[in-house]
């Protein structure tokens, strides 16, 4: 069944053809566009815009950034949901084919072996014993575990930031445009935006990250019921109110987002120091 077929079907049988057709003239145009848009992408096969712009598209279906993707599979995850705003159950399960082939256990335990050389070493028997619940298919103690410990590692992580001085993206941003001009290459130009996008994009990942733990994890009091169905929501967890988040992509989300989260003094600080600076 083609897609103005379809709309026959909804629609009451008294509308002519005329508006069928002028309904697939601007289905087509948006189809062009966002197939025009991806073949944009393709022309600079910047890591970071890929990086970045797969974040974005991972918020739609409840995943936070996913840093160990590599540059093919971030640019089919923005192939799939990039223009989607209404991924169907077969994208969201081919994404997820995707995640799980890359989150294996070995990677897992790989990620947890970063953890100890950078976190807070009071919390890590906890975080530990939680990967383990997780690798025994204790997805309900896995979850419990480690949002236990989300408050505490915020609060670790302030510390760190205390040291940071953010001003210096903008300033290390004005530097680049005043480069781009001295050389008289147009600022407003796809490839110079995104020569500024290559410093800032993992900036931008981590804002999808912020956004991400704002509306998803952190969320409360009346939480939309998609994300209770799809998130371990930090706060309806710990107060008893959600018995409904011991499923392995449930624990896996949580376990990518801790990973984030625990890195992300470090990440910041990659952003802020110039290897100039070093």
């Amino acid at each position: 069944m083609t897609l103005l077929e379809l709309l026959k079907t909804i629609f009451v049988p008294e509308y002519d053809n005329q508006y069928f057709e002028k309904a697939q003239a601007v289905i087509d145009k948006i189809s062009i566009a966002c197939s025009n848009f991806l073949k944009k992408l393709e022309e600079f096969p910047i890591e970071g815009v890929y990086e970045a712009s797969a974040s974005k598209a991972l918020s739609k279906i409840y995943y936070p950034p996913c840093m160990c993707l590599s540059y093919e599979q971030n640019i089919e995850v923005v192939k799939i949901l990039g223009c989607n705003d209404n991924p169907s159950q077969e994208d969201i399960e081919n994404i997820e084919s995707i995640i799980f082939d890359v989150y294996t256990d070995d990677k897992i335990r790989e990620l947890l072996t970063s953890w100890k050389e950078i976190m807070n070493p009071q919390r890590w028997d906890i975080v530990n014993e939680a990967i383990e619940t997780y690798f025994n298919g204790h997805y309900y103690a896995c979850n419990a575990l480690l949002l236990s410990q989300y408050d505490g590692i915020i609060v670790d992580n302030e510390n760190a930031f205390n040291d940071f001085q953010l001003d210096r993206i903008v300033q290390r941003l004005d530097i680049l445009i005043n480069m781009q001009n001295e050389k008289k290459k147009k600022t407003d130009s796809e490839k110079n935006i995104l020569e500024r996008h290559l410093m800032i994009n993992l900036q931008a990942t981590l804002c999808v990250f912020a956004e991400y733990f704002k509306k998803y994890v952190f969320s409360s009091g009346d939480v939309d019921a998609n994300i209770i169905n799809n998130v371990a929501n930090r706060n309806k967890v710990l107060h008893g109110e959600d018995c409904g988040f011991g499923s392995k992509s449930k624990a896996l989300k949580t376990i990518i987002g801790i990973d984030l989260l625990i890195k992300l003094p470090k990440i910041q600080s990659e952003l802020i120091l110039d290897k100039n600076d070093e």
